[in-house]
């Protein structure tokens, strides 16, 4: 009987601790996380944003309005959305909502679906991935998200900040290279985050070759960021594109240039180096004239 009662308390203790402690799980809310300015980067504070966000509260908070959200609760969605989708278990709906989510967030577009139902269940997710097709929504996105960036979203400007515009609320205002890794300066005017993608654009030889691609959330304000890419012939280049920049069809490109391999750049090139020799020789070829001359000059006289 002993015995049994023991066998009895593991199983309990071993069922609490799965429930309490298993995997995927999270314990607490994004609210249990420090500020962004107590980490030392912001990977760490994503991670403790994922670790504290549950399936259920991710749903909840794309179904509320931005402006009703906590920053630390913006950030938990996109610190889970894309990299964490799979260990989430969002379907292609879910992850359709989050997107269109996230362009409220940024551009105030409000999605369509928006107040039809709070928490939807895997029932009406399914049978929404079967009735919208993604072309739709593209097409749907690209037209509303048009309209309301030219309607609405030249009204913040980055006044007397100078630099690179990439769009009307984010510049670029210093940049610099070492050892292949740029370091940007970046400024948002914006009270919400700014989604920046930076794409490595340096032309690689001939074929085909992988470049590397990076998003940051860029807060109001002035933002550092420093960005690895590959050197080919001595330069290095990359891209820099918001959301609102794609859609007015612009970026903005930051490149070393390629170093010059002319031994003769320093006394103006080539053609330089040759136009002084030929003038070198021209001279020496008068001087030689003008003496056989005078010594043609001093026989016929004598």
């Amino acid at each position: 009987m002993t015995r049994i009662f023991s066998l009895a308390i593991g199983v309990a203790l071993a069922l609490a601790l799965v429930v309490g402690f298993g995997p995927g799980v999270a314990s607490g809310a994004p609210a249990d996380c420090d500020d962004l300015s107590e980490y030392e980067n912001q990977s760490d504070y994503r991670g403790c944003l994922v670790e504290n966000t549950t399936p259920e509260q991710l749903t909840s908070y794309v179904h509320t309005d931005p402006s009703n959200l906590t920053q630390k609760q913006i950030d938990a969605v996109y610190a889970v959305s894309p990299s964490h989708d799979d260990e989430f278990g969002l379907n292609e709906t879910q992850q359709s909502h989050i997107t269109d989510w996230m362009m409220w967030e940024q551009v105030g577009l409000e999605p369509g679906w928006y107040g039809e139902t709070a928490t939807p269940t895997r029932a009406d997710l399914d049978e929404q991935t079967e009735t919208a097709t993604p072309t739709d929504r593209a097409d749907r996105l690209e037209t509303e998200i048009r309209e309301r960036v030219e309607g609405t979203e030249t009204a913040n400007d980055t006044g007397n900040v100078t630099g690179q515009r990439i769009d009307p609320n984010v510049v670029l205002t210093d940049w610099s290279h070492s050892a292949g890794t740029f370091t940007l300066e970046l400024y948002n005017d914006r009270a919400r985050p700014v989604k920046l993608t930076i794409t490595e654009s340096t032309q690689g030889e001939e074929g085909s070759y992988q470049f590397a691609i990076r998003e940051e959330r860029l807060l109001q304000g002035h933002t550092t960021i420093r960005f690895g890419t590959m050197v080919q012939s001595g330069e290095s280049s990359v891209s820099l594109t918001t959301a609102q920049s794609r859609d007015m069809g612009q970026g903005v490109g930051v490149s070393t240039g390629k170093p010059s391999n002319n031994p003769f750049e320093s006394f103006g090139g080539t053609s330089g180096v040759l136009s002084g020799v030929a003038l070198a020789m021209l001279m020496s070829a008068a001087a030689a004239g003008w003496v056989v001359w005078q010594e043609e000059s001093g026989v016929i006289r004598a």
